[in-house]
């Protein structure tokens, strides 16, 4: 069913989870679920940091380039369900959802919106009940940056609001923490981390080191050390510009984002988040585009039932650079973890 695509774009597989413990694809191959038990360079979203304890369907994505490529990443409805977008009133957070079944939360990393997580919503096919939400001062929600612990209760009011009960939860950089931080605090399916290891000391010792720049007239060159790790340019077609046209990088949102990190202490810091991590008891996935070091598969080894992979070259969106194959790896944990769910 699938055509061979032109040079410099992504093959595209539809994944759809069948809660039977296997996945299969638009390609008519089925990949049985399997477990890649836990066997940096440093990137600005691979953090948790900040921590402290609606339009319209069918609008075209919006871009300088590949315009007509990126209308392939419309919202649409697939094989029925909910579907829409909206802003929660409370808590002013926009999100769309689209699909059915098992609930599915997506969070975007900082400075990007829920947009960069289309190629991948439409690759499961509306086989499961998917809700990308943009966080506070991203995309089309209000607010204000504040700490990942305080996201994580907003996200679960809007949850709430939505009736979506124990989902699976998956964050990509920075979201990866608020993804860890939501499921230790509620009822959840499983996790899924992508590009996101939870030693913060790293990290937290070069924003140290770059905090009078950062927070200065100095912000937009201490920001490059921080863009170029990104790997933007490892991702295909369209899924690049889908990506880029997302990317708004402002001052006031990275600081305030990263306001805890630049005021703890790393040892602090990394102390709390020891204490924290180990309340997931969930099934945990780890999806890498670089070898997992040493402090952080310590610390993945916590949790009672973690699979990692290691996409080595794929980069920090290891997801989007073959979004096919992380569409087939997801849909087999999402399975995994329903059957565990219901063991």
């Amino acid at each position: 069913m699938s055509q061979q695509p032109a040079a410099g774009t992504a093959r595209r597989a539809t994944a759809e989870c069948d809660g039977g413990g296997a996945c299969t694809r638009g390609d008519g191959r089925r990949e049985q679920t399997g477990n890649t038990v836990g066997s940096a360079p440093l990137v600005p979203m691979s953090v948790w940091a900040s921590v402290r304890h609606a339009g319209s369907w069918g609008r075209a994505v919006e871009t300088a380039k590949s315009g007509d490529e990126l209308r392939r990443y419309e919202p649409r409805n697939g094989r029925g369900g909910r579907m829409g977008t909206g802003a929660h009133e409370t808590t002013g957070l926009a999100y769309e959802t689209h699909g059915a079944g098992v609930p599915v939360v997506f969070l975007h990393g900082l400075t990007f919106d829920r947009r960069t997580w289309r190629p991948i919503i439409e690759r499961l096919g509306g086989s499961v009940w998917s809700i990308a939400i943009d966080l506070p001062a991203h995309g089309e929600s209000g607010g204000t940056p504040a700490p990942l612990d305080e996201i994580a209760a907003e996200v679960h009011e809007l949850l709430g609001a939505l009736a979506v009960e124990r989902p699976i939860v998956v964050g990509h950089s920075m979201s990866g923490g608020l993804a860890c931080l939501y499921a230790a605090a509620n009822a959840t399916r499983g996790v899924v981390v992508i590009d996101n290891g939870p030693d913060i000391r790293p990290f937290a010792q070069l924003a140290h080191q770059l905090e009078p720049a950062l927070r200065g007239p100095g912000f937009a060159n201490a920001w490059q050390t921080f863009e170029s790790s990104l790997g933007l340019n490892r991702i295909p077609e369209p899924e690049r510009s889908l990506v880029l046209a997302t990317h708004e990088v402002k001052q006031d949102v990275v600081v305030g984002y990263w306001d805890m990190l630049l005021r703890a202490d790393p040892a602090d810091l990394q102390a709390w988040l020891d204490a924290e991590f180990p309340k997931i008891r969930v099934p945990c996935l780890g999806v890498f585009g670089r070898p997992v070091t040493d402090p952080e598969r310590e610390r993945f080894g916590w949790l009672p039932d973690v699979q990692l992979e290691e996409w080595v070259g794929d980069g920090h969106f290891v997801h989007l650079v073959d979004p096919d194959r992380f569409a087939v790896r997801l849909c087999q944990f999402i399975d995994y973890s329903t059957a565990t769910a219901q063991a």
